[in-house]
């Protein structure tokens, strides 16, 4: 969809703004305001314990008790909306955080330079 498929020294990421968010959580991870922080964790979407389908998020971590997960998106397709309601229903008790050019416009600016 667009996205530039980047590999740095942390591994393989969809898009460049993904491989931001995730340093920037390094370093949060680094000075210990987060922890168990991970990348690419699977959950289980399933209706009335039938599974239907996995969603992949970017991140997962801590703070304190509670888990939050991230998930970096450029945009929304109608798959993603829906996995994005069915997780919520699933896991109530996790955060889904979506990182969207409203929430974080830094991470999805070009790194070209103008002239």
């Amino acid at each position: 969809f667009g996205n530039k498929k980047i590999v740095t020294k942390d591994g393989k990421f969809d898009s460049i703004a993904e491989s931001r968010r995730w340093g920037e959580l390094k370093t949060l991870a680094m000075v210990g305001k987060i922890w168990n922080l991970k990348r690419q964790e699977a959950y289980k979407l399933s209706i009335n314990n039938v599974p239907i389908c996995k969603y992949i998020v970017d991140f997962e971590y801590a703070i304190g008790q509670n888990v939050y997960v991230e998930d970096v998106k450029g945009y929304f397709t109608a798959v993603s909306k829906l996995k994005t309601k069915m997780f919520r229903a699933c896991y109530p008790r996790t955060t889904l955080h979506i990182i969207d050019k409203k929430v974080a416009p830094h991470l999805f600016r070009s790194s070209k330079k103008r002239r």
